[in-house]
């Protein structure tokens, strides 16, 4: 009697922490999804804006350094003081505008190359500036997949876990 009574309080311990685990690995499971989802969102979001400038912007012009501003020391340390203003000149289509740039490769240049679309001028690009865009968007579609990889590691582990056996009381 009494060794059947150690038995089932054992037992019933034993499902306390399965059921403990089982939570956790769920809560696992769905914070590994939010991320999922979070990167797949950036990758949609920075695709989807890479595309469309690159699709878009045909026209192409040169924009003057009119202002710059650069770190007493040169580094890269602190990039919103590395700043650069240029100013694209009217044409016979489009009237002129001014282009605010951050980093350090702008603030040292004399001009640079703006890619704009025809149509709608507040739609542009830098050169240069979609250079590193691909790298992004497949970090976060590789960051993407790898969490949705993990987040069904989770849940197989989840579904997999043993039943305990009766204690045949």
């Amino acid at each position: 009697m009494k060794r059947s009574l150690k038995r089932k309080r054992r037992w019933e311990q034993m499902q306390k922490e399965q059921k403990k685990h089982g939570r956790v690995k769920l809560v696992l499971a769905v914070i590994t999804y939010c991320f999922a989802l979070l990167f797949a969102g950036l990758t949609y979001y920075y695709g989807k804006d890479y595309y469309h400038k690159k699709k878009h912007c045909t026209a192409v012009t040169y924009g003057n350094n009119i202002y710059y501003q650069v770190n007493e020391d040169g580094s890269r340390n602190t990039p919103k003081k590395n700043r650069a203003i240029f100013h694209v000149p009217a044409d016979g289509e489009h009237g002129s505008w001014d282009i605010f740039a951050d980093g350090t490769y702008y603030a040292k240049k004399e001009s640079v190359r703006v890619y704009f679309d025809p149509d709608e001028t507040s739609v542009y690009y830098l050169e240069g500036e979609l250079r590193e865009m691909p790298v992004v968007i497949a970090f976060f579609a590789a960051a993407a997949v790898g969490m949705h990889s993990v987040g069904v590691l989770i849940i197989r582990n989840f579904l997999k876990t043993r039943k305990l056996p009766d204690p045949g009381m």
